[in-house]
């Protein structure tokens, strides 16, 4: 199989850049330098036992996400475990199966839509701090849409406003501070064995953000458990809130009430809270940061959006609907062309535990297979011009191949949060566009990436705002 040369012990890892914008740029460059015979698939070695091997073909791809002997996550995943247990984010098949078809039905549309409450509240909060920026030139604004999206998953999976927009809390530093040390854990291998990361590294700043992060969803859990005990369980509290006008139940609610039924152990509740909302907010706000910046390099675009949104919403300010989100398809589909560019998660990853055939090639038992959507989503073979943004690919037209498109991953262990993420993301990014144009200041070829826990922008998304009103249809100047 085509890839770098290696040496022994070490493999290849002497050759893997730590810091994340060039370990980006490196699988980048892999992707692109090794399509032998129109192979996407490329090895490299991790020093002398794990065998690494890199997809970015979507026939590659579905030979992996379609199977279901390939359905145990990386073991670099379990850097995770700490602070979210063996949620349906990394549990082996054997608790995935059942967990996941559990928690399916809390995101299905009739509960999803409940939540749209949620999303305009906290969009208002976020649009008062950019209607400060007016006539501030350009500002970063990549750190205050997470505090939105932090806001957002932290009440829809817990029932708690923390209100991290507006005021700084330790639990917010423990989510920061944690997913930095798991990012730095991912590229530096000398500490990948546990005990050497509590004596060399940063197993005690660890456990004093772990401390953080589970008192607090303890408390959340503790509250609210008390909260529909003390209303008679929980169809009665669900009643309680209906006639008070607050049908809205959190995810919380819905598996406290798996709990109360036996379905999941107490111990499954807090793992899959903690997944939400560790899960919940850096991708959709990663997607949200690079659909604005794409929109101030493409004005153009952004005028058709701004048409639509005041076709849909209307002339008279009001917050945007369940109903408005289904009707929003150009704004989908510019938020579908942003994910194919620029897909939150960087790379995915299974361990084989049987052998596996991809294309020509036996993946022995053990073999790390590493995913790389952003390659994948600017094959020529599936989209042509693939560096160009252009929202018409996604406009009533069927993908070439079910694995040319996977900013959610795919096959059953895609993403259980995708309906929730592409809402939240819409309803946010037709409230802010309601009220402003926005310019980017570097064009995408001057954007610099840094692959971490998501895809990031290097040196922030920096936006210039400027006012609009219904029917400005104008560019900005």
């Amino acid at each position: 199989m085509q890839g770098p040369a290696n040496i022994p012990i070490l493999g290849n890892f002497h050759q893997l850049k730590p810091n994340s914008d060039q370990f980006f740029s490196q699988t980048q460059g892999a992707s692109a330098l090794w399509q032998r015979n129109g192979e996407r698939i490329c090895r490299f070695w991790l020093g002398p036992f794990i065998p690494f091997v890199l997809l970015y073909g979507a026939e590659e791809v579905e030979a992996i996400l379609s199977s279901n002997k390939v359905l145990n996550k990386l073991f670099l995943y379990n850097f995770l475990s700490p602070w979210i247990g063996q949620g349906i984010l990394i549990s082996k098949p054997d608790k995935w199966r059942p967990r996941r078809k559990l928690l399916t039905p809390t995101f299905h549309y009739d509960i999803l839509k409940d939540f749209v409450e949620v999303y305009n509240r906290h969009a208002t909060t976020l649009m008062s701090k950019f209607d400060k920026l007016v006539g501030q030139g350009y500002n970063d604004i990549f750190h205050t849409i997470s505090l939105c999206t932090l806001d957002i998953i932290c009440e829809s999976a817990l029932g708690t406003n923390i209100d991290a927009q507006r005021t700084h809390t330790e639990y917010l530093d423990a989510v920061f501070g944690m997913k930095y040390l798991v990012h730095q854990r991912f590229m530096k291998p000398q500490f990948y064995l546990n005990i050497l990361f509590d004596l060399f590294g940063e197993g005690f700043t660890q456990k004093k953000w772990l401390k953080i992060l589970h008192e607090f969803t303890n408390n959340a859990i503790a509250k609210r458990k008390a909260l529909i005990e003390s209303s008679g369980g929980f169809e009665a509290y669900q009643k309680q809130e209906r006639t008070y006008g607050r049908g809205r139940m959190a995810f919380l609610d819905l598996m406290l009430d798996m709990l109360e039924k036996g379905d999941l152990d107490r111990e499954g509740l807090q793992e899959e809270v903690d997944t939400f909302t560790f899960e919940g907010h850096d991708t959709t706000s990663a997607a949200m940061n690079f659909f604005l910046h794409l929109m101030g390099t493409h004005p153009e675009i952004q005028a058709k959006v701004h048409e639509e949104i005041d076709f849909v919403v209307g002339e008279t300010p009001r917050e945007v609907t369940f109903e408005d989100i289904g009707r929003l398809k150009y704004l989908e589909a510019c938020l579908k062309e942003t994910l194919r560019l620029y897909p939150s998660v960087p790379l995915i990853a299974r361990q084989a535990t049987e052998e596996i055939k991809v294309c020509n090639y036996t993946l022995p038992v053990g073999t790390a297979v590493v995913i790389n959507p952003s390659m994948v989503h600017r094959d020529p073979k599936y989209w042509p011009d693939p560096d160009v943004f252009n929202p018409e690919r996604f406009i009533e037209t069927e993908l070439k191949h079910p694995y040319c498109y996977i900013p959610f991953s795919a096959g059953s262990r895609n993403c259980i949060g995708q309906r929730f993420a592409m809402m939240e993301e819409k309803c946010v990014i037709a409230r802010i566009l309601r009220e402003f144009k926005v310019k980017s200041k570097v064009r995408n070829d001057q954007m610099r990436l840094s692959a971490e826990l998501i895809i990031r922008p290097m040196f922030g998304n920096h936006i210039l705002f400027e006012r609009r009103s219904f029917g400005d249809y104008s560019q900005l100047l």
